[in-house]
């Protein structure tokens, strides 16, 4: 009777150490495979292939809800907080893909934005984003006049009306929900997340 008892607690501490075994895997899984997928969404997304990129972060999505659906607890947890982070942090929806030198720029909803021929709104758009990762966003009017036309007096009215309009046409190109007014000047909108194309390795670089 005693060693019934005995096998059947061994039993019952093996079942136990299964269980938690099992509830891992269910977490962790497919939290990885949310990252997985956030990975090839981002990838997808440099190449230009937007919608391919906003399945796989679908797929993510779907991933990372069976993973927060386990329950899961310590470590488990702290990789399915990652793939949370990593789902939130990179949806397609969001993000604006800047080509090489900015000679284009990729709007959330895929459209182009051709800044080839336009040097003077792309040099707003270059100046702006340089800052944006920055601990001071804002680009003083001063300070962008002065980058757009060295040499000229940026409080002249001349001046002053030529960012105006300079920066009208940036906005008007397409990047009107990127750029906004701040106090004195102007910077990129606090939600706007960046990829930046670099051809020559086909690395990215992030800012948000």
């Amino acid at each position: 009777m005693r060693g019934d008892i005995a096998a059947a607690e061994r039993h019952a501490e093996e079942i136990r150490r299964l269980g938690g075994f099992l509830r891992v895997t269910a977490a962790v899984v497919p939290a990885l495979r949310a990252r997985i997928a956030v990975a090839r969404s981002r990838a997808l997304l440099l190449r230009g292939a937007r919608n391919l990129a906003l399945d796989a972060w679908h797929e993510a999505e779907g991933a990372l809800a069976v993973a927060e659906g386990a329950g899961a607890t310590g470590l488990a947890a702290v990789v399915v907080e990652a793939a949370r982070t990593a789902v939130r942090e990179h949806d397609p929806r969001k993000v604006w893909l800047v080509g090489p030198k900015s000679f284009f720029v990729d709007t959330p909803d895929g459209t182009r934005v051709d800044l080839t021929k336009h040097p003077f709104p792309r040099r707003v758009w270059m100046t702006l984003l340089e800052r944006h990762c920055g601990p001071n966003p804002i680009v003083t009017s001063a300070e962008l006049a002065s980058t757009l036309w060295p040499g000229m007096d940026p409080s002249s009215p001349t001046v002053r009306n030529r960012l105006k309009v300079t920066v009208w046409r940036a906005r008007d190109l397409g990047l009107r929900n990127a750029i906004v007014q701040a106090s004195g000047g102007y910077m990129l909108a606090p939600d706007v997340r960046i990829l930046r194309w670099q051809p020559s390795d086909a690395t990215v670089a992030e800012s948000h």
